[in-house]
């Protein structure tokens, strides 16, 4: 029994699985899928289990133990509970996306890792762990959020329309332009029939002279 644990152990450290990402320069966020990559070689085992752990539990979710990403205690920090990310995970795919546990994604912080292990019902044999990483929340794109705070302003118009329903004396009126000048056509007609009259009077008086 003591031969085949450390049999199960030596395999174990000599897996050739590493964890790529996350680590310390590819963290979480909280909001939706997240991404799993590792390297892998032809004698590494086929599948694994993805679990994520953090041994600050107050950062760890509870699953309630009916749903099927459940918690369960990890057997060398009993003070730490894994969330089950993803089971029977090919080995040579070499990525995969994860989705957030039953209750939603851990509160934001650091010192989380994902482990890679046999199996959900065997978690103590560990393939692979990734270095620890902060679950941090989403970035908020400063052109969007510009957008959104920025008021939208409409031009104004003057109002010209008196409030008292009165018209604006000043105002041009339709009629004006239309009607004729009174230093038109119809006022030069005076001065014209003056002109012939003196002048019939000066004919009238020459033809009498003359006679």
């Amino acid at each position: 029994m003591l031969a085949s644990l450390a049999l199960l152990a030596f395999a174990a450290s000599v897996s050739a699985i590493t964890v790529t990402t996350p680590g310390p320069s590819s963290s979480w966020t909280n909001d939706g899928p997240q991404v799993v990559k590792w390297t892998s070689v032809s004698t590494d085992a086929t599948n694994f289990t993805i679990l994520l752990t953090n041994t600050n539990t107050t950062l760890v979710p509870t699953v309630n133990n009916n749903q099927q990403l459940k918690v369960i205690p990890f057997p060398l920090s009993p003070n730490a509970y894994l969330p089950h990310l993803k089971a029977l995970v090919n080995t040579a795919d070499g990525t995969t996306t994860v989705n957030p546990p039953a209750n939603g994604w851990p509160a934001v912080g650091g010192g989380y890792r994902v482990n890679l292990v046999k199996s959900t019902e065997e978690t103590s044999t560990i393939y692979a762990q990734s270095q620890p990483f902060d679950i941090v929340a989403p970035k908020v794109s400063s052109t969007s959020a510009s957008a959104s705070s920025t008021p939208q302003t409409q031009p104004t118009v003057p109002n010209t329309t008196p409030t008292d329903g009165t018209t604006d004396p000043n105002a041009a009126s339709p009629s004006d332009s239309a009607a004729p000048s009174a230093t038109g056509s119809s006022g030069a007609l005076p001065a014209l029939n003056l002109h012939h009259g003196l002048l019939g009077a000066t004919l009238m008086v020459l033809g009498a002279y003359l006679a």
